[in-house]
């Protein structure tokens, strides 16, 4: 890489900052930080709503570790605007891919004390665990519908495929323990039910 430096980025209203180092190529790369309280920031006010600043410019990269670490000390992190997790020079385990020490995981511990989150952010966490939770509702009409037109034509993967003895028998027990008669016994189709099964049964030959 041809540049290292250590860079600064700043929220303009909460003056939130987070101290990071890079190395490029390209100066204009857009590169604003891989922490993960500053792309939540960044996620939630937009880039625009941050600053960018480069502090300090390095030779290589372990020159710039060593200016990382002079920066992000435990003093800077126990400051209550400061979005770095970590103390600098040591990268997170997401980076490197190595898993933090007992005494950087303390560190990380005890930075994180003190951010709270938004009733905004709780809000949007609440809206995103209802939705997960929908599984198993019964779908709409319309939707069913929409399933159906997608569907349609598509052949079931096991059509063909042998099933083994095991299968073929727990499907009987399960038929077996079925308790009293199927709720379509008995019941008249009517002539559009019988076209459309019709219709969707020759899709299937067909494929």
């Amino acid at each position: 890489m041809k540049h290292h430096f250590l860079y600064k980025v700043t929220h303009t209203e909460t003056r939130r900052f987070y101290i990071g180092m890079h190395s490029t190529n390209d100066l204009e790369d857009g590169y604003r930080g891989s922490g993960f309280l500053i792309r939540l920031s960044i996620k939630k006010y937009g880039v625009n709503a941050h600053t960018f600043e480069i502090l300090k410019k390095c030779a290589n990269r372990k020159e710039l570790r060593e200016l990382e670490r002079s920066h992000i000390t435990d003093e800077i992190l126990k400051n209550p605007l400061c979005l770095n997790r970590c103390i600098g020079g040591e990268g997170g385990a997401i980076r490197t891919g190595m898993s933090h020490t007992p005494e950087t995981r303390e560190k990380i511990r005890a930075s994180l004390m003190g951010h709270g989150i938004s009733d905004e952010t709780r809000a949007k966490m609440s809206k995103s665990s209802y939705f997960r939770k929908l599984k198993g509702i019964p779908l709409s009409e319309g939707h069913r519908q929409k399933l159906s037109v997608s569907h349609s034509g598509i052949p079931s993967v096991l059509k063909g495929r042998p099933r083994p003895e095991s299968v073929r028998l727990k499907i009987s027990q399960s038929h077996k323990k079925r308790q009293g008669p199927s709720p379509l016994k008995g019941r008249v189709r009517s002539e559009e039910t019988k076209r459309k099964i019709s219709e969707a049964r020759r899709k299937r030959a067909s494929v």
